[in-house]
């Protein structure tokens, strides 16, 4: 039980110091990312509303001075493939000394010709570099006018305010840039930091390894009840006796932490002394957490008195108490861990399904991946991107020369519909959807539907909608009016989308059907459509507004034939659109989309199947404890009772009823938080595999007493 509780606490240690490691470095990410502000910091949307970049920046200036502001805004650039987040800005005389900034060398700027950041940028000017503490936070601080003047960047963004006349400062920027409250305050992005799962797998795993610990400390002394109670008759106190079953314990979990202190200096490329204090705090609670739970053990061993050695009966119920509480703690935590499995087992289902139907798709290339350059993420933050344009532009000299296909699938639902666009007299059931594909002519020219001819003047937004729902046609018109309303900025938008130009084309096909494409819709009929609306994608309707150009490989509407001659035409593309930078790779949606997928949700099943078969472990070590405790108190009724000829169920039967009635109350708790038939299945066969196991242990133990007391000896 020693090397258990040892290996345990060293395995703690180790763990507890990667999950710290994770947790720290989304703190440092976050102290980063809001570097400029102060407590009260607060964010605004500035337009440049024309003015030039000269003009903008003395009128920021002005207002800056006016009111000892700072005036900063936040930019991520790409430099050298690397996203480096540029913080600029006209900062007040205090400013650099009233943040805190954390310098590891060099000082503070003294002028806007001065800068910081958090790496050696090897440039004029810099005169200090920021603690990064996992070099992982690329940063530069510098002046507003060095940034929009090193980089092609619009005005207009999100900028951090510090100042105190905070009235007064937004009533300048109002009539200086001719803004409204409102605009001043509508912030189109935010931006926001989440830890990985790696951290919440390392969190799972110590909680569990803890409440492992709790439970082996407590066992420990009923394992080595007979020790205790020969030290009790040598005339050992308690605590004596607790040290003698715990002896030296300790010493390797914090030789481990020791050891592991200089390792983590050199990985950790700029850690600081406050890092380690409080991971050794964390250590510390560890430690006292064991000690708790030691404290728990001294309490069995001081019932277990002397008259008790003498008599060998012990009653330790509190401790039987305790595990038949964790038995039922650990069923319900199964219970909310079982429908995730359940749902990821659905989903490797459904994709398996649809493998053949994916592997179909290995014949076109589609855009699998691509970067930002220079200042192109901020812009699209901004709403400013040129990179939309690029990417649409790239879209049709591939629609002309290389037959380039354009088709996107998704469910429209009326439930989503502003109330005052929708038409009047027209009512929905909450259920109600339409399939709907987007798609440009090279597409739809492979579908051979039966329609009258089509103008393709590219006047108006065409639809194409089966015959079989012509009598619905008011309503398709609610939705898909509404939808593409959408595709229109927001002050271009209809207030009426009666207005909208939209041009309907029937389509005469008895059962047309087609394959989504669409990763998200293969829950129903495989992800093949029956008879969808079609919004065809042309020169009118598809613009940068509404391109999805941007998706990832398993969404993206490209779909281009994989030849030689494409290939060519790809590379030709890329160049005469300037996105050699980008590094556009074009591969299949089977092998860069769909396989990655599988992958992860395998991966996913494995991590939660992992954590069933911790819980089940606990919950078997609960029984191995419940059995401990039952042979302690009821030893010679045991003996008795088996020597009289009484069966099995007859002997342990209040054991099996407590037990039963957790596995009961566990499937009742199940029944009525989960309806699906496979969380059932699932939760029931591991019940069955609790249960035969804790079997198993008690009649190995049973047989082992009933063995031990022919031989005369004692348990």
């Amino acid at each position: 039980m020693k090397k258990s509780i040892t290996s345990i606490l060293c395995l703690i240690s180790i763990l507890l110091s990667f999950t710290f490691s994770f947790y720290y470095r989304g703190l440092d990410i976050e102290r980063i990312q809001e570097i400029e502000k102060n407590e009260d910091s607060f964010d605004i949307y500035i337009a440049s509303n024309g003015y030039s970049l000269e003009e903008f920046t003395q009128r920021l200036e002005l207002i800056s001075k006016k009111y000892n502001a700072s005036i900063i805004r936040s930019d991520q650039i790409n430099v050298d493939n690397n996203l480096v987040t540029i913080k600029s800005g006209i900062f007040s005389d205090s400013y650099f000394s009233e943040i805190h900034l954390d310098l590891i060398s060099g000082r503070l700027p003294k002028n806007k010709n001065e800068f910081l950041a958090t790496f050696d940028t090897n440039k004029q000017g810099q005169v200090g570099i920021i603690r990064d503490i996992f070099s992982d936070s690329p940063l530069i601080f510098n002046s507003l006018k060095s940034f929009l003047s090193e980089y092609d960047s619009s005005l207009n963004s999100k900028y951090s305010i510090n100042v105190e006349n905070k009235e007064e400062f937004i009533k300048d920027i109002q009539n200086t840039f001719e803004m409204t409250y409102d605009e001043i305050y509508n912030i189109p992005f935010f931006r926001e930091y989440k830890q990985g799962a790696y951290f919440y797998i390392l969190l799972v795993m110590l909680l569990v390894l803890i409440i492992l610990l709790i439970l082996i400390s407590l066992l420990n002394p009923l394992k080595n009840i007979q020790m205790v109670g020969v030290l009790k008759l040598q005339g050992y106190t308690n605590i004596d006796a607790l040290k003698l079953v715990n002896s030296k314990v300790l010493v390797l979990p914090i030789l481990t932490y020791l050891i592991s202190i200089p390792i983590q200096y050199i990985l950790i490329t700029n850690v600081s002394s406050t890092y380690f204090f409080k991971l050794t705090l964390l250590q510390l609670l560890v430690i006292l957490i064991y000690y708790i739970s030691l404290f728990l053990s001294l309490l069995i061993i001081k019932r277990y008195t002397i008259l008790n050695a003498i008599k060998g009966f012990f009653e330790p119920k509190t401790a039987l108490y305790l595990n038949y509480i964790t038995k039922f703690v650990i069923l319900s935590l199964l219970i909310l861990v079982i429908p995730i499995v359940s749902k990821e087992l659905s989903n490797l289902k459904m994709r398996i399904d649809v493998k053949k139907l994916y592997e179909e798709q290995e014949k076109y290339l589609t855009i699998s991946s691509y970067q930002f350059v220079d200042n192109e993420f901020q812009e699209g933050l901004n709403n400013t991107s040129k990179l939309d344009d690029k990417f649409l532009n790239l879209f049709k000299d591939l629609e002309k020369n290389s037959a380039a296909q354009y088709m996107f699938a998704e469910k429209l639902y009326p439930i989503y519909l502003e109330p005052q666009h929708t038409r009047a007299n027209i009512t929905f059931q909450g259920n109600e959807y339409i399939n709907t594909v987007q798609a440009n002519w090279n597409y739809i020219d492979t579908l051979n539907l039966d329609t009258k001819k089509i103008e393709k003047d590219e006047k108006s937004y065409k639809l194409l909608i089966s015959s079989h729902e012509k009598e619905h046609e008011e309503e398709i018109l609610s939705i898909l009016g509404q939808h593409i309303n959408n595709f229109y900025p927001i002050d271009k938008m209809y207030k009426n989308e009666k207005d909208i130009p939209i041009t309907i084309y029937y389509y005469t096909n008895k059962k047309m059907e087609l394959f989504s494409n669409n990763i998200d819709m293969i829950n129903e009929n495989n992800g093949i459509l029956t008879n969808p609306a079609i919004i065809v994608m042309d020169n009118f309707s598809l613009t940068k507004n509404n391109s999805r150009l941007f998706d990832g490989a398993l969404y993206n509407p490209l779909k281009i034939l994989n030849n030689k001659e494409n290939i060519e035409n790809i590379n030709k593309a890329i160049t005469k659109n300037g996105l050699e930078k980008n590094n556009l790779n074009f591969e299949n949606s089977f092998s860069s989309g769909y396989e990655k997928e599988l992958k992860m949700i395998k991966m996913s099943i494995l991590f939660y199947l992992f954590i069933l078969i911790i819980f089940i472990s606990i919950s078997l070590l609960s029984s191995y404890f419940i059995l401990i405790v039952t042979f302690l108190i009821g030893k010679k009724e045991i003996l008795i009772s088996k020597f009289l000829g009484y069966k099995y169920t007859d002997i342990y039967k209040q054991q099996i009823r407590n037990i039963l009635i957790i596995y009961v109350l566990g499937l009742i708790e199940t029944l009525l938080l989960e309806n699906e038939k496979i969380t059932i299945c699932i939760f029931s066969i591991l019940i069955l595999v609790d249960a035969t196991i804790s079997f198993i242990m008690f009649k190995k133990q049973d047989k082992q007493l009933l063995n031990n007391a022919l031989k005369g000896e004692i348990l």
